[in-house]
C-alpha cells in the first residue's frame, strides 16, 4: 500500500513537472523561414526583427520602422489593418506574420489545465482497482469492524468508471 501511494505521488510529480514551452521555434508559412521567440515576443526574418503583442483575440505586430499591423480573430474569421508607416514592400506582409503567430495566440488563450482531468482519471482508476479501500476511506473509518456491501462496491466501480471517462473527455477537449 505504501509503495502504491509513493508511486502515485511520483507519477503526479512527474506529470506536473513536464509542463514547459518552446522559447524558440522556426515556422515556415508561405515558404518563409521565421524564428519566433515567445519569451521576448519577437519574430526574426533574416536581419529584420518584429515585435508582437497578444491581448485576448487581438494581435499587434510592430515592424522595425515603427509601423504596425493588427489583427483581431473572430468566430467567423479574422480582420486586420495597419497604420500609415506600414510598408509591405520593404517588410513581410502582416498576414504572413499573423499566420505564424496563430498557434501562439491560441496557446495564450487556452485556459485549460491538465491537473483536473488527471486527478479525475487517477481517482477513478483507484476506485476501479481498489473499491474496498475507497469505501473504507470514504465511509468505513466511521464504524468499527464494518464491511462494504456488494452494492456499495458495485456503485464505487461504476463511479470510478464514470470518473475515468469524464477525465479522458476533459483531457482531450
Amino acid at each position: 500500500m505504501r509503495k502504491t501511494i509513493v508511486f502515485c505521488l511520483f507519477c503526479l510529480l512527474f506529470l506536473l513537472s513536464a509542463c514547459g514551452s518552446d522559447t524558440y521555434r522556426v515556422i515556415t508559412p508561405d515558404n518563409v523561414s521565421l524564428t519566433v521567440d515567445t519569451a521576448a515576443k519577437t519574430i526574426r526574418h533574416g536581419d529584420d526583427v518584429y515585435t508582437y503583442e497578444i491581448s485576448g483575440q487581438n494581435l499587434t505586430i510592430t515592424y522595425p520602422n515603427g509601423g504596425q499591423y493588427f489583427s483581431t480573430k473572430h468566430s467567423t474569421g479574422s480582420s486586420g489593418g495597419w497604420n500609415e508607416t506600414y510598408d509591405p514592400e520593404r517588410y513581410l506582409d502582416g498576414s504572413t506574420l499573423c499566420y505564424a503567430l496563430e498557434a501562439e495566440r491560441d496557446r495564450q488563450n487556452d485556459n485549460s489545465n491538465p491537473f483536473l482531468p488527471i486527478l479525475l482519471i487517477v481517482l477513478g482508476a483507484f476506485q476501479l482497482a481498489r473499491p474496498q479501500t475507497a469505501w473504507f476511506l470514504s465511509r468505513g473509518f466511521w464504524f468499527k469492524n464494518a464491511e462494504p456491501s456488494d452494492g456499495a462496491l458495485t456503485l464505487l466501480r461504476i463511479g470510478g468508471g464514470m470518473l475515468v471517462g469524464a477525465g479522458v473527455v476533459l483531457f482531450f477537449i
